[in-house]
């Protein structure tokens, strides 16, 4: 489960910034998880509660948002919703989209104390 290495580093990154934005508390944490990113929201929640204890993020609220796919369509020249990799576009059925949203993983806001 792969999840639990991306809740390592994102505590890393809270300590990081507690360090240089002076807090000591994570309150709430809202992360954006692309469609296409190959991350299990359910396996990230459950991650984040076991890796954040002990520390400046225990007990912090996790709020996910899902940030839908899309890909680019060579044939048709225009950007197509994309709910998995590999599916052809809904217009002209080409197959090999590139995707151009939904594979991100970020943080978008942090509550803190």
């Amino acid at each position: 489960m792969h999840e639990m290495s991306i809740c390592a580093n994102i505590i890393d990154i809270l300590k990081e910034q507690a360090e240089t934005q002076s807090f000591r508390k994570v309150v709430k944490l809202s992360l954006g998880v692309g469609q296409l990113s190959d991350v299990e929201s359910d396996a990230l929640q459950f991650g984040f509660e076991i890796v954040a204890r002990g520390s400046i993020a225990e007990g912090a609220e996790l709020h996910i948002e899902q940030i839908d796919g899309r890909g680019w369509c060579s044939q048709c020249s225009g950007e197509v919703p994309l709910p998995e990799r590999f599916y052809p576009c809904p217009d002209c059925g080409t197959v090999g989209l590139t995707p151009c949203a939904g594979t991100e993983l970020k943080i978008q806001n942090i509550e803190v104390l």
